[in-house]
């Protein structure tokens, strides 16, 4: 298997940007080489349980403009119904 880049965020705030191998949501540990100028350059294990979210993305360099809908927008192909989840730091 291949790795992923993930951008990993920790319930007290903290956010780790890196790749992963092996990420499984079966397993409360997993890897994260840390990116450091586009380099894999530390090499981290991080628990499940210190974590809010694992994004899985396709760049790390994110998107400082980029607005969330919190809507389907007309024209949109797919048909998922909305899912809303409130974490306990109040954040939906």
């Amino acid at each position: 298997m291949g790795s992923s880049k993930i951008v990993a965020r920790f319930a007290d705030g903290r956010i780790k940007k890196g790749s992963t191998w092996d990420f499984t949501p079966n397993e409360r540990i997993f890897h994260i080489a840390i990116d450091h100028d586009g380099q894999p350059t530390t090499m981290e294990q991080l628990d499940l349980a210190d974590l809010k979210a694992v994004y899985f993305v396709k760049t790390l360099a994110g998107t400082p403009d980029y607005a969330e809908r919190k809507e389907n927008a007309d024209g949109d192909s797919h048909k998922c119904p909305k899912v809303e989840d409130t974490f306990s730091d109040g954040e939906i």
